[in-house]
């Protein structure tokens, strides 16, 4: 039914990726999609992932475009993290991986984008670009409500909002002082 080499399947925190070797029945009944849709707070690194499914072998890199408000108001491509593709090591230096699904698997890309404390309410809207080996790219768009609250130290007190995976490409400790 599918003919492409690759699914995308966007997925809010709520509903972690796990399986790796079988399509969830949601996905089956639902069927791929090129859109997510969520929900952030004000001040907090929002967590979501894209599922993908692969039907040959190939590396995926992902960018991401600005997140805009209806206003003209811009949160930042450099807001966006992929956890899959770099980050920073246990040396505190940067690094980039490449993220690879085999055929017949499903990949999950952890994704997250740092909501700034003086974001303006409302909805946002932006696209993941993937982009396989020698394949043409396969935009994800993402449109994120903006909630009016706001939540402290990025939510990661709040451990159902999966806040704590941007913990992953910290320096913090680092340094020989007191962190």
């Amino acid at each position: 039914k599918h003919p492409e080499p690759f699914l995308l399947f966007p997925e809010d925190r709520d509903h972690p990726i796990r399986m790796r070797e079988r399509l969830p029945a949601r996905w089956t009944n639902s069927g791929p999609s090129d859109q997510f849709k969520g929900t952030a707070l004000r001040g907090e690194f929002y967590v979501f992932q894209i599922g993908v499914y692969a039907s040959q072998a190939a590396a995926i890199a992902i960018r991401f475009d600005d997140l805009v408000a209806s206003n003209g108001v811009k949160i930042p491509a450099s807001a966006f993290e992929c956890l899959n593709t770099g980050g920073v090591d246990t040396s505190g230096r940067p690094f980039h991986r490449e993220f690879r699904v085999t055929p017949g698997q499903v990949g999950a890309l952890w994704c997250g984008v740092q909501i700034p404390l003086d974001a303006r309410p409302g909805p946002y809207n932006s696209a993941a670009h993937l982009t396989p080996t020698g394949g043409a790219e396969m935009p994800v768009r993402l449109n994120i409500e903006v909630g009016r609250d706001f939540v402290r130290a990025g939510g990661v007190d709040q451990p159902s909002r999966l806040s704590r995976l941007k913990w992953l490409n910290s320096t913090a400790g680092l340094e020989d002082t007191i962190t």
